[in-house]
């Protein structure tokens, strides 16, 4: 009776680990998931390596009640576009407290491209801007 059991608990094992191999499809060939990607500021100046389709979510710290906010820069949009922008008060926010600014891209077609955001105050211009985040992003497939 142990051997049975040991034996489906293998049969099972192989299937979960199979299953797991096929949905995430690191293989070149036959990929056909779409890979999310999370960087923060600690990610600024990283190179990045990306499929057509997979998703890149930059997520910055912002105060916009002193007038600075995080804006796209450049991008290359045959490579990496921006396909949305949301903020994120914490969940117990205070007056004049900042929160979390999400910039949402994705990879569009082969290519390189640099995704560049800075912090500034739009009316006040390039002078204005106090921090810089840069990614360089490969988009290969």
């Amino acid at each position: 009776m142990l051997a049975l059991d040991s034996f489906r608990f293998a049969q099972r094992f192989a299937a979960v680990w199979l299953q797991l191999a096929i949905v995430t499809g690191k293989a070149e060939e036959g990929r056909n998931e779409v890979e999310s990607m999370v960087l923060t500021k600690e990610d600024s100046g990283r190179n990045i390596v990306v499929h057509p389709g997979d998703q890149i979510e930059i997520r910055l710290e912002e105060n916009p009640t002193t007038g600075y906010r995080w804006a796209q820069e450049k991008a290359d949009e045959a490579v990496i576009q921006l396909v949305g922008t949301d903020f994120r008060l914490p969940q117990e926010p205070l007056v004049g407290q900042g929160g979390m600014r999400s910039f949402h891209f994705e990879a569009t077609g082969p290519g390189e491209a640099v995704i560049s955001l800075k912090y500034w105050q739009k009316w006040e211009g390039e002078s204005s801007v106090t921090e810089r985040f840069n990614s360089s992003v490969t988009v290969v497939g």
